[in-house]
């Protein structure tokens, strides 16, 4: 089973809290403990303790205790990455409209046959970053958005 462990997604690029938005129609359900989860396209993750999760369609929302960040799964039916990280924003965000920073390849990895990174550029003054992951298994496309804040030069770290 492919598997996708959310905390070490957002830890990779940094320190980052993590939250979505959830539509209105999706129930939100808060964690009490660490969470094996399985999105619609059957990708498997962990969702921390302590999250809210809510789910719609091909969408799940990850909505963290802080409110400044943003991390959405989609499954997604596409011909290439690029097409499945732009279907996913679709589905996400219609009106979002950064600039592609980067597509940096990542080698097959736990099941996924083909992993794209894309990073965005953000202005210094919005301390964030954003990317989108695109994996896939088979004809099935997961992608991960993320929209994080970055902690102040003053935050306490939960790691060293």
């Amino acid at each position: 089973m492919r598997y996708v462990g959310i905390l070490g997604l957002a830890l990779s690029v940094g320190f980052v809290s993590v939250t979505c938005l959830a539509s209105p129609a999706s129930a939100v359900e808060a964690l009490s403990a660490d969470t094996r989860l399985t999105t619609t396209g059957g990708a498997t993750f962990t969702a921390p303790i302590g999250w809210r999760i809510s789910s719609a369609a091909s969408k799940t929302v990850l909505d963290p205790p802080e409110a400044d960040s943003h991390l959405v799964l989609l499954d997604v039916q596409a011909t290439d990455a690029p097409s499945a990280v732009a279907a996913g924003w679709a589905n996400y965000r219609a009106d979002a409209n950064r600039p592609l920073r980067i597509v940096t390849p990542q080698a097959p990895y736990n099941g996924w046959e083909e992993r794209r990174l894309f990073s965005y550029e953000t202005s210094p003054n919005e301390k964030a970053v954003v990317y989108a992951l695109a994996w896939r298994a088979g004809g099935d496309w997961l992608v991960v958005i993320v929209e994080a804040a970055r902690p102040s030069k003053n935050a306490t770290l939960p790691f060293r």
